[in-house]
């Protein structure tokens, strides 16, 4: 057989036998120890599988080439009949194959120990039997190295100590013992110590210096491992922080090659990792082929080279998607042992939710810089820190001049210490403050506000700050009492009516006897000056009537031109003559003054309750009163007479030297049934009155009082245009009767009577009833037989209007006069409306029902 070259050369080459038998002998090897070695011994330190190993090779040793040494001893043991030296040879042999085979479930010391153990007995054993012959001291020697090896120093003094002590005994056996193999030695003790000092002097630099290289390898390793397991823990914090941060950081080499990336995917782009490595950064970011600063624009990166410098900016990306971010880019320079830039750190943030946040902050402060009500945010300690346009706008401070000053600076004394208290302690314990209060203007003046207090909380909750919220309600409070003021005019207009109607009713009768029985009395009758007292006293109260009318805006105004000069003049007249001689007065009357569109008893009712109000202000101690009248012109937009349009005024002022006024009772004055006099002095109308009739005839009233000082109020009444001041008013017609028949209808007994009698008195011929259903009944029997229908209007059953509809339809045409003491329900124009041709109020004076019955008589026709 022909062997071919090659194969013979491979086979031959020595190089390549023994690599193959080292390869082979590794293989098997490590296949060995992952049968052998304890599966916890490759996840433990280096040092615990070095030791596992080295009781690995000792058990291979001592079972593979053991039989060398075990057999030949063996056999000489069993010629010589030393079976105790069999026995101890097959227990260490059958040691070390249960430790291979068996022992990977036992700890690692207690088979270093078990070895070194058997080692020992077999050591002591030849020791004790066969002395230096027997090899005793070579085993003791092993064990000691071994355990030492294993274990470490302790072990290394714990058999040194052991095998020291074996020795020593063996000298005592040999001076007292007389062994058998010592008997053939001379000098056998002296020789004997001299093996021992040498054996342990050797045992102990070998075991010593084994255990002491062991135990530096040991702490190295422990070293190794705790810096290894530092730097690993160290690399997977900062991997695992630089992964997990929200952001793309680069690694660019100085000619723009992007090395590293700390995640797999570049969200900006979108790409791979291993897709972005090696590319240059202008075409992974702006998809460029050349640098920025190449194609004249500014390139940041190039400014970090050049500069040495971070720096940052921020740019709108657009993304592969064709969305668009806000970035926020920062580069970095890492430089060298000589300070030149080597690489540079980019780090890409998205700021898109910042840049959103920001610009939702700028609406935001946009709304709270324009919205109507007031903000003011202060901090933790009340001071202000941010007031917008309208704060500034109705407390008249700039803000410059509020920021860091606190909101007391607002107070205006209208509230005590515990209100704002109170406040304090709401919002202070995390609460919400809504309320009303009383604040101070730059300027001094008061101004009222709704305001809400809130508490700020961050994220721990803890207040840091205070936001108010405010709105300036001073108008709105104005037009509130406004209103409320309207209802309460409402409430006692509708009250006034029933006084009206009742309180005149009593007085047609007592004024239409006193007439009557005026002239009954012979003149120059002392009972006459009885009668004008009757008669002036129905009249006060008539007037009274009027007055209640007129406050609640319910009575017919008769408005015509008049001269405010001969009023005044009457009215003071009257005045002086009641007022105490320690009351001076003084008139300054303008006679050049203009006519005005006035009720003439109305305009006599502001002077009398004006002067009245003067007069008690100044008793008992007495004073000056002061009545002015003078033309005046208001100029466009008056602010001081918001109720007056521009124009020509009649201006009536009285003035007095008395108490004054308190501020705080100055803007309730003119409220109904308010008063601070006596209850026999005032009833609270007097001034409400004069405010209805002069608002009601286009004026207005203001008033200017000091405590301890005085009051003056000033009365402006429009001034009428020239061309109408020349209207006459016409003469008083004297009383005229006649003898017409009159149907006479009212439910009041008293009234039907006296007013039955007036006509009667005036030549007419008069058929009274106090029912309206028997006064239809009486006209339907006789309707031609009357002229004239005089009826009061409200009336049980039927009233007026109806019965006089009624009558209409029997006889068209027929006159018909209705008196009422009041009555919403019908007034003149009304009356017109449905035929009736007069339209009277009670009480009835003779004078007015004469003219009234015989103008309607005339107009019918009817005269006889």
């Amino acid at each position: 057989m022909k062997i071919p070259l090659p194969l013979l050369m491979q086979c031959t080459r020595p190089s390549t036998l023994i690599t193959r038998f080292v390869e082979k002998t590794g293989q098997s090897w490590h296949t060995l120890e992952r049968k052998r070695l304890p599966a916890h011994v490759w996840e433990s330190d280096p040092l615990t599988r070095w030791q596992e190993r080295i009781i690995l090779v000792m058990c291979l040793i001592a079972i593979v080439l053991g039989p060398f040494a075990l057999i030949p001893s063996l056999l000489l043991a069993y010629h010589e009949g030393l079976w105790k030296i069999v026995w101890l040879d097959c227990v260490v042999y059958a040691t070390f194959v249960w430790i291979l085979l068996r022992g990977s479930s036992v700890p690692l010391k207690v088979r270093a120990y078990a070895a070194c153990l058997v080692l020992y007995v077999l050591g002591v054993g030849l020791l004790f039997m066969l002395g230096p012959v027997g090899a005793g001291y070579i085993w003791l020697f092993g064990a000691s190295v071994m355990l030492s090896t294993v274990v470490g120093l302790k072990a290394a003094f714990i058999t040194l100590t052991l095998n020291a002590l074996t020795l020593l005994a063996v000298a005592v056996y040999v001076a007292y013992g007389s062994p058998a193999w010592a008997l053939h030695l001379e000098n056998a003790l002296e020789k004997w110590l001299v093996v021992t000092t040498n054996f342990l002097l050797l045992n102990a630099f070998v075991s010593l210096t084994t255990a002491l290289m062991l135990n530096g390898l040991k702490r190295a390793l422990l070293k190794e491992q705790e810096v290894g397991a530092d730097l690993r823990r160290s690399e997977h914090y900062y991997r695992s922080l630089l992964q997990n941060i929200h952001e793309d950081i680069l690694v660019i080499s100085t000619d723009y090659i992007i090395e590293d990336i700390n995640g797999p995917v570049l969200w900006l782009s979108g790409e791979k990792r291993e897709d972005i490595i090696g590319r240059p950064c202008f075409e992974v970011s702006h998809g460029l082929y050349e640098p920025c600063d190449r194609r004249g624009e500014n390139c940041r990166f190039q400014e970090v080279l050049s500069t040495g410098n971070p720096c940052t900016c921020i740019h709108k990306h657009k993304l592969p998607d064709g969305s668009y971010v806000w970035v926020d880019i920062v580069l970095s320079p890492i430089k060298d042992s000589q300070g030149k830039v080597s690489k540079v750190i980019e780090s890409i943030r998205d700021i898109s939710s910042i840049v959103e946040m920001q610009e939702e902050q700028k609406r935001l402060t946009a709304a709270i810089e324009q919205v109507g009500d007031m903000v003011m945010v202060t901090d933790r300690a009340g001071n202000i820190l941010y007031a917008n346009p309208a704060f500034q706008k109705v407390t008249k401070y700039a803000r410059d001049e509020v920021i860091g000053r606190n909101p007391r600076i607002l107070k205006s004394g209208r509230h005590d210490d515990a209100f704002y208290k109170g406040l304090w302690q709401t919002i202070s314990n995390g609460q919400n403050w809504s309320g009303m209060m009383i604040n101070k203007r730059k300027d001094g003046t008061l101004f009222s506000e709704k305001a809400t207090i809130s508490p700020v909380f961050n994220e721990k909750g803890e207040i840091v700050s205070f936001v108010a919220v405010k709105r300036d309600i001073t108008e709105e409070i104005r037009i509130e009492e406004k209103l409320r003021q309207s209802q309460k005019m409402e409430a006692i207009g509708t009250l006034a009516g029933g006084i009206a109607h009742d309180f005149n009713n009593i007085l047609t009768p007592l004024l239409g006897f006193a007439e009557i029985l005026k002239d009954d009395v012979p003149p120059g009758s002392h009972l006459h000056t009885y009668i004008d007292g009757i008669q002036r006293a129905a009249s006060r109260a008539k007037d009274l009537v009027n007055q209640i009318l007129a406050f609640s805006r319910q009575a017919e105004q008769e408005l015509k031109p008049i001269r405010l000069q001969p009023i005044l003049k009457e009215a003071l007249k009257l005045l002086r003559a009641s007022i105490p001689k320690t009351i001076a007065m003084e008139q300054k009357i303008d006679a050049d003054c203009g006519a005005v569109i006035a009720d003439p008893i109305q305009v006599h009712q502001i002077v009398m309750n004006l002067a009245t109000n003067a007069y008690h202000a100044m008793e008992p101690a007495g004073g000056k009163m002061t009545v002015l009248l003078k033309q005046v012109r208001i100029e466009d937009k008056p602010p001081r007479y918001p109720g007056l349009r521009p124009g020509d005024y009649a201006r009536l002022s009285v003035a007095d030297t008395g108490s004054g006024i308190a501020k705080d009772v100055l803007n309730k004055i003119f409220d109904p049934y308010f008063t601070t006099k006596d209850k026999s002095k005032g009833t609270g109308l007097g001034l409400s009155v004069v405010q209805g009739i002069v608002r009601s005839s286009g004026g207005d009233i203001t008033v200017y009082s000091e405590p301890g000082k005085g009051t003056e109020f000033h009365v402006y009444l429009p001034i009428m245009a020239p061309r109408l001041e020349k209207a006459a008013v016409d003469p008083a017609q004297p009383i005229r009767g006649g003898t017409e028949n009159i149907l006479l209808v009212d439910d009041e007994e008293p009234i039907a009577h006296i007013t039955g009698l007036m006509l009667e008195r005036l030549g007419y011929q008069v058929t009274s009833r106090t029912s309206s259903l028997d006064a239809l009944e009486t006209f339907k029997a006789h309707p031609e037989r009357f002229d004239l229908i005089v009826t009061d209007m409200t009336m049980p059953t039927m009233t007026g209007d109806k019965l006089a509809r009624e009558i209409l339809k029997i006889r068209p045409g027929i006159p018909i006069i209705i008196n009422t003491g009041f009555s919403e329900a019908l007034n003149p124009e009304k009356a017109a409306a449905i035929g009736i041709k007069g339209f009277l109020m009670k009480p009835l004076v003779r004078s007015e029902l004469a003219a009234m019955v015989r103008k309607a008589l005339d107009e019918a026709g009817n005269r006889k």
